[in-house]
């Protein structure tokens, strides 16, 4: 058998075309997937996720060019306001942005903005309009990426709720009091 090269008349293409590169540090989440994470990545925007301040550190060094960070207030490892303080030294121009439950954060003077964590579909909104990365002119609006994330998300919601009610209902007692039918 001779050892030829082979090429191809169809080369593979493996290019992305990203807007934005993010690292989001987020409390980890045994056996799910974050909302913030796949709203953010179906707009096109490349992630970068570290499951607390100790991993989300030496990704940033790593990866010193991402547009932003987005920091949950809550994280279980790592004071956030530390992890804030350690990333504006790294990089004293890059936004910190910290998303939290109450919309009220102790992250330090270090960060840019705060966003309430049970909305992702504001981190789209902060990215267009104070980052300017926004594929709005390209392909569609914002409201476009939040139906394909919806598209997207309610399959895997659907068997959440139902794999949950077909464990855990037989489990379900009714509270004292109550009269069930």
């Amino acid at each position: 058998m001779d050892n030829k090269l082979v090429t191809s008349k169809h080369p593979i293409t493996m290019a992305r075309e990203y807007i934005g590169t993010i690292l989001m540090v987020e409390p980890e989440m045994p056996e799910s997937v974050s909302a913030r994470k796949l709203v953010v990545e179906t707009a096109k925007h490349n992630v970068i996720t570290a499951y607390g301040g100790i991993e989300g550190l030496p990704l940033l060094k790593r990866f010193p060019a991402v547009d932003a960070v987005f920091l949950h207030s809550e994280l279980n490892d790592y004071d956030c306001a530390k992890v804030a303080k350690q990333i504006r030294a790294a990089n004293p121009t890059i936004p910190i942005v910290v998303l939290s439950p109450t919309g009220q954060t102790r992250c330090g003077p270090e960060i840019s903005d705060v966003l309430p964590s049970h909305e992702p579909d504001r981190i789209l909104v902060y990215l267009a309009e104070r980052l300017r990365l926004s594929r709005t002119n390209q392909q569609g609006s914002l409201a476009q990426s939040r139906k394909s994330f919806i598209a997207l998300l309610l399959p895997h919601l659907y068997h959440e709720v139902f794999g949950f009610f077909s464990t855990k209902a037989p489990q379900l007692k009714p509270a004292a009091g109550t009269h069930v039918r």
